[in-house]
């Protein structure tokens, strides 16, 4: 999962859970001090310390700050993954790095427990830069109305295996240069 969509679910989860999270992202995930991400987020060191110390709550502002200096240490926003959004035991039994390494395509688990789970993730994978999101059927309903992005499910016959590689190899030859691009293709008809 994310440092970003860690805090996000940390957040959402509990409302005292934000300096505990961003303490574990710093530290596990980024492995940066409260200097560096003072630096890369803009938000001065003692509002940090503030932070972490839960003497202070984190306003919409601060924590879009974060958001996006936890994304920048990260590497910011990937081109050309594809997002798949499922039950942590579907994802474990997924071979999601063999599959992209096949197809020639980033491909990046989030864990939903429940369909509101696989919303709020899918939102999130596109906000990271998914070109496209893989989950099952009954998600995928509902994700098609939340996000801007190809939404893909297995088809009732096939496991769900199959749709992300479907998705994977159509985002690995979206992203070969080799290949001419069709301008009009990106246009909306009517």
């Amino acid at each position: 999962m994310g440092a970003v969509h860690k805090l996000m679910r940390a957040m959402m989860e509990d409302a005292d859970a934000f300096p505990a999270a961003l303490r574990a992202i710093l530290k596990e995930d980024l492995k940066v001090s409260v200097v560096e991400f003072a630096d890369a987020s803009g938000i001065p060191q003692p509002t940090i310390y503030k932070l972490l110390s839960g003497e202070h709550e984190p306003n919409l502002r601060t924590v879009r700050m974060c958001v996006r200096a936890i994304m920048a240490l990260e590497g910011g926003r990937t081109d050309g993954f594809v997002a798949v959004v499922a039950l942590p035991a579907t994802l474990a039994r997924l071979a999601i790095d063999r599959i992209g390494r096949e197809a020639g395509a980033v491909i990046r688990p989030y864990p939903a427990a429940s369909v509101e789970d696989a919303i709020i993730a899918g939102v999130w994978a596109e906000r990271e830069g998914a070109v496209a999101i893989v989950t099952g059927p009954l998600e995928a309903a509902f994700l098609r109305r939340a996000v801007t992005v190809d939404v893909l499910s297995a088809e009732p016959t096939e496991p769900l295996e199959a749709a992300v590689r479907h998705a994977a190899e159509s985002a690995g030859r979206a992203e070969r240069p080799s290949q001419p691009r069709n301008p009009s293709a990106d246009r909306p008809t009517a």
